[in-house]
């Protein structure tokens, strides 16, 4: 289990994935889990075992978009999304 802050405020929703790298550190899959109110956890049987890892987080803004009107899929791009967690933290 753990926190996640940025600029010292708990992240408000997201998710948070843990690679495994390549040093052979015996874990053989990724993990994930949501980020709720800054807050994370895993049970001890979904978690990550002992080991060296990627951490990747991310937290897209949920806004809602509605199709322009009288357009159909493929007639329109959906703007890309904002994410809170700035690259340099991945």
């Amino acid at each position: 289990s753990g926190t996640v802050t940025i600029d010292g405020k708990p992240l408000q929703e997201g998710t948070i994935r843990f690679t495994p790298d390549a040093s052979g550190s015996g874990a053989t899959t990724d993990v994930s889990t949501e980020i709720a109110n800054g807050a994370y956890s895993f049970s001890k049987y979904d978690g990550p075992v002992p080991g060296a890892y990627s951490v990747a987080i991310n937290s897209i803004e949920n806004t809602p978009f509605e199709a322009p009107q009288g357009k159909t899929p493929g007639e329109f791009v959906i703007p890309p999304r904002k994410q809170h967690v700035p690259a340099k933290y991945n």
